[in-house]
């Protein structure tokens, strides 16, 4: 009995410790690291002092912007709250690295204000290649423009992304989270490019990744450059796809198993487009999922 008690304490401790660390680390917005050498609010930095970025944002909508007609970095936001720990926070760390963040490290996760649209992001930059560009939005729309880097990822908690005219020279990783959301990504990625949504996928490449891996609940609409090659498609799905080039290849009675098709006729101009289509049930039971790899293929098909 008494092994059975110190066991169950334990047990008890050990939850209570994973429990902790969990919401310890839980949110990216507050509590983070070095919250002392941010500076607040926006300004213009020289682009030539920042070789990667990663903001972190909440509330409403983060628009993002690189382009020819920019020479610095520069950010400003719009808020309703005066508080100085309720508006962005910035800091260029000695890696160089700038770091952005919605509110001051120390205002805990309950005193994030609730629906708090009225805070958003514009954050504008040259067309430069950084190493890397990581953004994280929590509350609204991303919106991602022209962004060159040697590495992207992007992370919502459930609304949609966006990001266009991008180029990046690696890998590139575009995700939500939540009860809804679409992502779209457009433009050149040569590593691999994962978009996974919580309802649509969209991808427009106008040169082929290594690998490009889309998912979503609902629709996955991808758009590849043409190849003499062909390419491979393989799908996943646990419902049922429909208005697809593929009707009649799911196997609806081994879900786990992968699907797949050889892809060589050309739409769009010139550009094959990959529609798929699942049956999705109440997202709030997360059991409907689908997972679209598409990727080149090597013989001739």
């Amino acid at each position: 009995m008494k092994k059975k008690i110190i066991s169950i304490l334990a047990l008890v401790l050990i939850l209570s410790l994973a429990l902790v660390g969990l919401i310890a680390c839980k949110d990216s917005r507050t509590g983070y690291p070095d919250a002392d050498k941010y500076s607040v609010g926006g300004t213009t930095i020289d682009a030539a002092s920042v070789k990667a970025i990663n903001i972190t944002w909440t509330g409403g909508q983060a628009t993002i912007t690189a382009s020819d007609e920019y020479s610095n970095i520069t950010f400003s936001e719009e808020n309703d709250r005066d508080d100085d720990d309720y508006k962005i926070h910035y800091y260029l760390d000695s890696d160089h690295t700038l770091w952005i963040k919605p509110v001051a490290g120390n205002i805990g996760d309950d005193g994030i204000p609730s629906n708090w649209t009225a805070k958003q992001l514009t954050f504008t930059m040259p067309n430069r290649t950084f190493e890397s560009i990581t953004i994280e939005q929590h509350g609204a729309k991303l919106v991602a423009t022209g962004l060159t880097a040697n590495s992207l990822s992007t992370y919502n908690t459930g609304y949609d992304t966006s990001v266009s005219n991008a180029h990046i020279f690696g890998d590139a990783t575009l995700a939500c989270q939540g009860l809804t959301g679409d992502v779209s990504f457009s433009g050149i990625a040569t590593g691999d490019l994962k978009v996974t949504a919580v309802l649509h996928s969209y991808v427009n490449v106008a040169a082929m990744p290594k690998s490009i891996l889309a998912s979503g609940k609902g629709k996955v609409t991808a758009y590849v450059p043409d190849t003499t090659a062909g390419f491979k498609v393989t799908y996943r799905s646990i419902t049922t796809f429909h208005n697809t080039q593929f009707d009649g290849l799911y196997d609806a009675t081994n879900p786990q198993d992968y699907d797949e098709a050889y892809v060589t006729k050309a739409y769009n101009g010139g550009q094959t487009q990959i529609i798929l289509s699942c049956a999705t049930r109440d997202p709030l039971i997360g059991d409907t999922y689908n997972d679209t790899y598409l990727y080149k293929h090597t013989e001739e098909v």
